[in-house]
């Protein structure tokens, strides 16, 4: 009773645990997760095209190198997001960061050439320049990166179901 900080202990309602970043470290572990199997994998399929077409994807593994550094930070935010939206999964599931990966490099740079193709950026970015170019197509990979990453969160768990649940005797 003497201490002023006796009603606020670790347990009370009056102290919020964690607060609105709850699960940040856990969200960039998944998010490095994500990245180093997006990078090996880019890797991996540009190094095939490179050896298919003779040399010309080189360029892109460096690209895809440099992608990595627009992915990472949305990436972290993303699951930071859906840590909180699907508390359902299980947090150690990460299975799901592998089939993101394998989902968004083709998702990403298929959908940033089809994008090109179509050619349509708004006007306010072409008249910015390079630079607003530069901050279109990163936005296009962040949000086509985001999509796989939704997509891995989206699926169901590997867990068969619990028979009490499903009205099954064990």
């Amino acid at each position: 009773m003497g201490s002023p900080f006796a009603p606020f202990s670790r347990y009370s309602q009056g102290v919020i645990v964690g607060g609105a970043f709850s699960g940040l470290h856990r969200a960039r572990i998944l998010s490095e997760s994500y990245v180093r199997h997006y990078a090996v994998i880019g890797c991996g399929l540009f190094l095939a095209l490179s050896l298919l077409m003779g040399g010309a994807s080189l360029v892109m593994i460096l690209v895809h190198l440099l992608s990595v550094t627009v992915v990472w930070p949305a990436s972290v935010a993303t699951h930071l997001v859906a840590l909180r939206a699907f508390r359902a999964r299980r947090v150690r599931e990460t299975w799901r960061v592998r089939v993101a990966a394998w989902v968004a490099v083709p998702l990403v740079w298929g959908g940033a050439f089809v994008w090109g193709i179509e050619g349509r950026m708004p006007r306010l970015f072409s008249e910015m320049g390079s630079g607003g170019i530069a901050v279109y197509c990163a936005g296009v990979l962040i949000l086509l990166s985001n999509l796989a990453l939704l997509v891995a969160w989206i699926l169901p768990s590997h867990r068969s179901p619990d028979p009490g649940q499903a009205g099954l005797k064990p």
